[in-house]
């Protein structure tokens, strides 16, 4: 999983209500923890800052027990750089704002920024919520960041909108 360095937030699976210990560590140890969080939390500015191309990892605890646990990298200055133009170029082309949302998502999903992806494709629902083929790459970027729960319902939601349309 990346992050370009000023989207990096954290999701897990959490009980309503239920406060959980993350701690993001380095190859010289933890880097951040935070005691009493709830997903999503994003990474703070006044943290150590995250070393572009450094492997990290992300652990949830709850009591003492790791319920998840991921590892993830900051895209480098180069990879930022890419990523900002081949998105630009995508918003520049004369495609419906679902299509570009398509395309904006397929493409950071393929280059393994799944949170961006993720973002991307949520905030195309909310404008769009009956659209089937935003729901269905959404699922599909669920499954990659291991969140089958989510993942199950937005194929259920897609299906049951393919179902009406065809009608």
């Amino acid at each position: 999983m990346r992050f370009l360095p000023d989207a990096v937030v954290f999701d897990w699976r959490a009980r309503q209500g239920a406060f959980y210990e993350v701690v993001v560590a380095g190859d010289e140890g933890a880097r951040w923890t935070h005691t009493r969080g709830a997903p999503p939390l994003a990474y703070p500015q006044d943290a150590p800052p995250l070393v572009p191309g450094t492997v990290y990892e992300f652990r949830v605890r709850s009591n003492q027990t790791i319920i998840e646990q991921s590892f993830f990298e900051v895209a480098s200055e180069e990879e930022q750089t890419a990523v900002r133009a081949e998105l630009a170029e995508l918003d520049a082309l004369p495609a419906p704002p679902v299509t570009r949302a398509l395309l904006r998502g397929s493409y950071l999903a393929s280059a393994r920024f799944l949170p961006s992806a993720r973002r991307e494709l949520e905030t195309s629902i909310e404008t769009h919520p009956a659209e089937a083929s935003l729901r269905s790459l959404l699922a599909s970027v669920y499954t990659s960041l291991g969140r089958g729960d989510l993942a199950d319902k937005e194929r259920r939601v897609a299906k049951s909108l393919t179902r009406l349309t065809v009608k």
